[in-house]
Parts: structure tokens; sequence; C-alpha cells
């Protein structure tokens, strides 16, 4: 029978509404879609914007879930290690790692919030400060099940240095294009009709068909949700109201998959309607990411509600806050209920407020993509601290506002202040200090000089009066000797052989001799003419000779770079004297069977060694000994000033040990200026 004029053929009213029901379901996925991007992009730009590593542990199975971040801060390469409570611990310093795992044990025993700071050693050697913050979950019998927490890279903050921002990528679900099927019901045949892309979405082979609606529902529909999706097909056609359902079915494979099921009854609803028309849509993905925001919302509440140290909050374009995290709280002092829809300029101080400081920093993130500060802000109850914080737009251009961290700075700031202020007084101290010891040293210099020009004069004038005594000896005294021989031997001339008394005039005339060798002796030692005659190495070499005769010691002197170029008079005698002295204790003290002189001039440096191989002494404990070993001490005191004057070293190399013969080597090394290079003054 053919249709009434002006009235549409049933089958494509059915259509129609089937298409317009298709078309809801469709805005209806994309709107959530859209709702899932936007909901992971803020996910997404918090933890970044705050530079969080996170780490979700089930402490039961040991399996963990690293972000990105967590993996480089702990110096690996994302993906090329299995998170694990063990790879944590391999990163941590040897010298924390005790300290790490007794925080993390106490936080768990006693229920509490982890909060804990060390370092973490990379392979390559850096040392990376890692502030950690995280909340344990138990079960009902009161068992650790979950660790949720947050890491930051706190390094820079320890330098007082601007935080290193670091990235964070959660893992976004990708939603697959919708997937749509429509269907027809019969109500009155019972007959339910599906198109080809319906039964690919339900897993059956991909063609139009007809079965009874309790097929459908028998075989497709999922156990769990049969009863329920009955009812919403039929209480749509007893009122006429469209349907709106999702449910489960069971592939032929056995897959679960999710669907999303709206369509309109054709007609006026009720008893009479006989035909229903609807398009399914999978939302399996769909679910998968709603269930995944969710977890990741509920991840980022529990992050945001460990990271108390930190203040993380979001505002609209215009500034107003749209969101405000515990720690936003615990820092500013507002409750979410009193912040949120207000201006975030009351957390500036006026007279930033007055400079526009709100509105410059956010054309800078606009700008730049963020905006970096260190400054005041203030609380609630109108106090002052100080904060670090970095605003970042949100969405292309800012269209979706911003998101802010900010931590509380405000004790690193006051430390600094007081060590500066520190610093500054004690710098004034040494400043103070230093004028006072260069002072005490410029009067101390001047006591060495006194002193030294002391003891030069002192040298000097016993150089001079050795030298007069010694011209007395050799001159009057030597003269009186030289006659008394003189007339000795005219008497021995005068008295004949065997007379009385001839043999005491030859006695008396050897020891004239005697005291004559030995008064020239004692003129040589107190001030040898050959020193101011010849000079230093052939009077050393004619010293060193008697000396061996004198005291049977065998000796041999040696000079190198010696020519006929004096050196001059205070320098000679200096050399001369501690070489005498030297030998003189060599005979005294040492037992020695042979000694050696080496005198030796090169490179602007006068050198003489003294060296015997006599039974050698301590040269500690002559500095240690009572009086009866300051003779030997003075000696070498004496010696130590001859070359201290002239601006060179002394060295005693010895050693005693009982029964050896170990030696002993006095070296003196004098310094020739250039005048004194040239020769003798």
């Amino acid at each position: 029978m053919p249709e009434p004029a002006g009235r549409e053929p049933d089958h494509v009213a059915e259509l129609r509404a089937a298409r317009r029901a298709a078309l809801n379901v469709m805005e209806d996925a994309v709107a959530a879609r859209d709702a899932l991007r936007d909901g992971e992009e803020r996910l997404r730009l918090a933890i970044a914007v705050g530079g969080l590593a996170t780490w979700d542990w089930d402490v039961r199975t040991g399996r963990v879930v690293w972000n990105d971040l967590h993996f480089t801060m702990q110096g690996y390469m994302p993906g090329k290690v299995v998170p694990s409570y063990e790879a944590w611990l391999a990163r941590v310093h040897p010298d924390d790692r005790h300290a790490a795992q007794a925080a993390l044990i106490a936080a768990r025993d006693a229920g509490a919030p982890y909060r804990h700071e060390f370092r973490s050693l990379h392979p390559d050697g850096a040392v990376r400060w890692i502030s950690a913050r995280g909340s344990f979950l138990f079960d009902e019998g009161g068992a650790p099940v979950r660790m949720i927490g947050v890491a930051q890279d706190v390094t820079p903050q320890r330098e007082a240095e601007e935080a290193r921002r670091a990235s964070e990528r959660q893992l976004r679900l990708a939603l697959a294009a919708a997937r749509m099927g429509i269907w027809i019901w019969d109500v009155e045949a019972g007959i339910h009709t599906r198109d080809a892309s319906l039964n690919r979405l339900l897993g059956l082979e991909p063609v139009e068909t007809r079965h009874p609606f309790a097929d459908f529902l028998g075989r497709v529909v999922h156990p769990e949700d049969r009863g329920r999706v009955e009812a919403a097909f039929h209480e749509s056609i007893a009122h006429g109201q469209p349907l709106n359902i999702e449910f489960r079915i069971v592939r032929p494979d056995g897959a679960v998959r999710w669907l999303r099921d709206r369509g309109d009854v054709l007609g006026e609803g009720g008893p009479s309607s006989r035909f229903m028309t609807g398009a399914c849509v999978d939302v399996t993905d769909l679910k998968g990411a709603e269930a995944a925001i969710r977890a990741s919302e509920e991840r980022l509440r529990l992050i945001l509600a460990s990271a108390i140290d930190f203040a993380v909050f979001t505002l609209a374009p215009d500034r107003l806050v749209t969101s405000w995290s515990p720690g936003a709280g615990a820092i500013f002092g507002y409750s979410e209920a009193e912040i949120l829809g207000r201006s975030a300029d009351i957390l500036f101080t006026p007279e930033d407020r007055e400079d526009a400081a709100p509105e410059g920093e956010a054309r800078t993130a606009l700008r730049d993509g963020r905006a970096a500060d260190e400054r005041w802000h203030i609380r609630k109850d109108d106090t002052r601290f100080f904060a670090s914080g970095v605003l970042t737009p949100m969405g292309e251009g800012g269209s979706l506002g911003f998101v802010k961290v900010l931590r509380d700075l405000t004790e690193r700031k006051q430390m600094e202040d007081a060590l500066r202020e520190a610093r500054d007084r004690l710098e004034e101290k040494i400043a103070g200090r230093t004028a006072e010891l260069e002072a005490a040293n410029a009067a101390l210099r001047e006591t060495m000089a006194a002193r030294a020009e002391l003891l030069r004069r002192n040298a000097t004038t016993q150089e001079d009066e050795r030298r007069r005594i010694s011209r007395e000896l050799h001159d009057r005294l030597g003269q009186e000797l030289t006659a008394l021989i003189f007339s000795l031997k005219a008497l021995g001339q005068a008295v004949p052989e065997g007379a009385p008394g001839r043999i005491r005039l030859v006695e008396a005339e050897a020891i004239v001799n005697r005291i004559g060798r030995e008064a020239h002796d004692l003129a040589v030692e107190l001030r040898p003419t050959a020193l101011d005659d010849i000079g230093l190495g052939p009077a050393l070499a004619d010293y060193v000779s008697r000396w061996s005769a004198r005291t049977g010691v065998a000796a041999d002197f040696q000079s190198h770079g010696l020519d006929s170029r004096r050196l001059p008079t205070d320098i000679e005698t200096a050399v001369y004297r501690v070489v005498q002295e030297a030998l003189n204790n060599v005979a005294k003290h040492a037992h020695a069977r042979r000694a050696s002189v080496i005198l030796e001039r090169n490179q602007g440096e006068l050198t003489a060694i003294v060296e015997d191989d006599g039974r050698g002494f301590d040269p500690s404990r002559i500095a240690r000994a009572g009086p009866e070993a300051r003779p030997s001490a003075l000696g070498l005191l004496g010696m130590r000033e001859r070359a201290a004057l002239l601006g060179g070293s002394f060295l005693v190399e010895s050693a005693y040990r009982e029964g050896e013969a170990t030696g002993t080597v006095v070296r003196i090394r004098i310094p020739l200026s250039p005048p004194e290079e040239e020769g003798h003054e």
C-alpha cells in the first residue's frame, strides 16, 4: 500500500533518527576527548613546571613507576633500567645511603609523611642534592601497600641559584577515532537489525543482520549488564524518551568492550511505539582514558598533598585563582575556599602591585614561555616571606591561564643575610688583626734587623780584635821571642861544651822556640794573614793542612769554581770561621780517622762542606741537652748565626748509633749578589 502523501516513509524517519542519535554520541565522544586532553595538559604542566620527579611504588609486588625526570634525576637513561627500589638506592650517595633508608623505614613504621634530602651520585661523578616527599598508603590491616611521592633536584637552591626546571612527561592515552554502528529495533516483531559497522564492533562478521532482540541481549551483552540494558531499552520505549546508556559486550573471542548506545523512539512513544533506532560507539579506549585521568588526578592530588613545601596553583588568563594545592595553603595561609576566584595579585606586596609586577610576570611568561623570579610575597596575615617561583602559561598563548610553582626561601634568605653580615664583621676583624700583625711584624723586622746589625758589628769587632791580638802576638811577642832566641844562641856560643848550665841553656832555647811556634799558630788561629792576603781558598787549604798535622786526622781540601776573584771580606771570614769551628768539633768529639773539606762556587752561591767519618751525634739532643752540652750547642748556634747574617743556610746531618761510625756533614750555603760575583771589595 503506498505511503500517504506528505508523510515520510518509516525507514527514512528511522534513518534520520539514527543519524541524529549517532551525531549525539559522536558529540559526547569528542567532548570527552577534549576534557581528557585538558586534564592531561594540566597534569603535565603542573608537574613539569614544578620540576617534580614522581614515583609510584607497589610495596607488595615491588613494581615501581618513575616518570622520565625521575630516571634522569638518578643518572639513568629513561627506559634503560627497570625502575625499582634497588635502582634508586644504587644512585644514593654511599655516605647518605643509611640515612635515606632509615628515613623511609621510619615513615613507613610511623605512618607519617616521608620527607628527606640526600645526595645522588651519577656515573659521571656528578653529585646532585635531591629533596624527596612521599606518603605510604595502607590496607585495612595497616600494612603498607603503596607509596607515592615526588622528588626535586634542589642543588641550585643549596647553591643559592635559581631552581632548575625539569620537565615531566605523563603517559597520554591516545583516543582512537570514533567507530560507530547503527541499529533498528522492531519492538513489535522483536527484531534487532544491525549494520555491518556495528557487527564489526561486536566482533562479528561485518554484514547487515536481522536477529531477535533477545539474541542480542543474551549473546552479546555482558551478563552482569544484561538486566540493566534490557530495562533501559524498555523504559525508553515506554516513556518515549531518548536512550543513553553505557554497557559491556563480550565478543566471540572473549574480549570485553565498552559501548555507548544512544537511540530515539520513532513516533509518540508508549505502548504503541513500534520502532526504535540508535547508534553504538566503542568507548573502551575512552573508558580507559577516563580511568587514566582519574588515576592521574588522584596521583596529582597525592603528589600535591605530599609536596607541602611547594605552593602549586593555577590561574585563569585574568590571573584569578582556579586551583590551590595544600602546599599553597600552608605557605600563604589561605584556604582553598578563601582564595578560589580571587586575584592572585593579593599574594604580591603592595609595592610590587604598585609597580605592576603581577602584570609584568604574566607578560614575561607569555613572551618567553616561563617567568622565574625571586621576590618577597605576602601571606594572609600580612607577614612577608622570600620565595622563588616560576609562572608558566597553559594552552596556546596562555588560553588556559597559568600555573605557578613557588617555594618559601625565607630561611635561606635570612641565613644568607646573616652570613653576609658575619662575613663583613669577620673581614673587619681580619683587617684590624692584619693591621696589628703587620705592625707587629714591622716591629719584629726592625728588632731582627737591629739584632742582625748588632751581631754583624759584634762579628766585625771580634774579627778586628782577633786581628789586633794576632798582630800583637806576631809583631811584639814574636819579636821579643826572636830576640830572646838570638840572645840564648849568643850565650850558648859563649858557654863551652861540658860547662855547667850548658844543658839548661839548650833546654831553655828549645822552650823558647816552642813558645814561638805556638804563638805563631795562635796568631794564625786568631786571624790568618793568608785570608787577608791571598783569599779564602788558599787560606782554607793552608788551615786544613796545618789542622791535619796538628790533630793527626787525615784531611783533604777541594775547591771548585774559585778563581782569582776575591769574595767580600765578611763572606770569606764567615765561611772560614764555620769551617774552622767544624774541624775543631771533629778534633774534639768525632774520633774520626778522616775528614774532608769542599769549597764550591756555583750559580751565584758559595757552598762549604765539612765531612768526617766519626761516630756522629744527634743534633736534636744537643738542642734539648742541659748545661753540660752548652759549648757544643753554642758552637752550632754560632755557625748558624754567621750563615743567617749573610742570608745563607746552615745544615747539620748526623746520627748517633752505639758502636757505629755514622759520620757528620756540616753544610753552609751563602748567596752571592751580583756585586759579590764581580769580585772582592
